[in-house]
């Protein structure tokens, strides 16, 4: 059993690994939207690839760290936690507070692939009583799919519909060594402080006498959307509606597939409360179709604050 001592140190780490996670996953994310940029890539899809995986980082090593421990209740909570925080906190707040208009397009395809990821998730973890190692090798062969399309979309929609927004002739960019030595040293930095902080996180979650799998639905969940919280007020502040849609469901998608699938690999993923799940799914579920049905036009302040309900909704059954 841990003292009051123990417990203050441990929280030490525990907030600057949290730092560090955000730390490097900013830099990931600048230099990865640049280089986006000066290739012409749509901005919703920018966001739905280099700036979603980008910011799942930290879910991914969270997760990453906590199968190899042998936590797998921590990494399925952290999953399904980042998931509801990233619909009902983040795009509560950037519906409320932002101007966000609902592409026609690719964002119509993007808003099926958040329901049926989060389906597909849902049911295996139900159904399957979590995610075993063969199931976590066709989510990742699926998640690579997803990326191809987005990969070819952005591309099309550099060319088409997004074509006007590409004005700079040129683009700022770093030489090369630098961009390189400044990805490879954020790697390693959210490597390494993701180990600090999935270890400090259970001492912690011990001290108080709190579940793994939910303090991985709150705590450590919040921590690690932290990068996406920061990119869509930030987005909202430029007023970047499409960048914020493109994070959000790309980090969404990702954190069902690439992120459990990653998870899955090292060690199956057990099942959690019925309750998250399923709050999860109805979330997930209400955002697609939200999607769907304001195609082309700006979504209501009003559902940012019942998003926003929702989530204070599930941390209250959580706790």
């Amino acid at each position: 059993m841990l003292t009051k001592r123990e417990s203050m140190i441990d929280l030490i780490p525990f907030l600057a690994s949290m730092a560090v996670l955000l730390l490097g996953s900013n830099f990931l994310v600048n230099y990865s939207v640049k280089l986006a940029k000066k290739m012409h890539i749509s901005p919703l899809i920018i966001g739905a690839t280099a700036v979603a995986i980008g910011t799942s980082i930290p879910e991914m090593v969270v997760t990453i760290n906590s199968s190899l421990a042998g936590k797998g209740a921590l990494a399925t909570g952290n999953i399904v936690g980042a998931n509801i925080a990233n619909i009902g906190l983040i795009l509560g707040l950037s519906f409320l507070f932002g101007k966000i208009r609902v592409g026609t397009e690719k964002t119509q395809i993007l808003a099926r692939l958040v329901f049926l990821s989060g389906a597909l998730f849902t049911a295996l973890v139900i159904l399957c009583g979590g995610i075993s190692r063969l199931w976590a090798v066709a989510l990742l062969i699926i998640a690579a799919g997803v990326f191809s399309w987005e990969i070819y979309a952005g591309e099309r929609g550099g060319k088409a519909e997004d074509a006007s927004l590409f004005t700079e002739k040129n683009i700022k960019i770093e030489p090369l060594p630098i961009v390189a030595s400044i990805v490879a040293f954020s790697v390693l930095a959210i490597y390494l402080s993701g180990q600090v902080f999935v270890s400090s996180a259970l001492k912690l979650a011990q001290f108080f006498h709190i579940q793994i799998a939910i303090f991985g639905l709150t705590a450590v969940s919040l921590g690690t959307t932290l990068p996406e919280l920061t990119t869509s007020l930030l987005a909202v502040f430029k007023k970047e509606g499409k960048l914020i849609l493109g994070n959000m469901l790309g980090s969404i998608i990702y954190n069902f597939l690439l992120v459990a699938g990653l998870g899955g690999v090292i060690s199956a993923l057990p099942s959690i409360s019925l309750s998250s799940i399923a709050m999860v799914l109805f979330m997930t579920s209400l955002l697609a179709l939200l999607l769907l049905l304001y195609k082309g036009k700006v979504i209501p302040r009003y559902w940012g604050g019942l998003f926003l309900l929702g989530y204070l909704f599930f941390l209250s059954l959580s706790l």
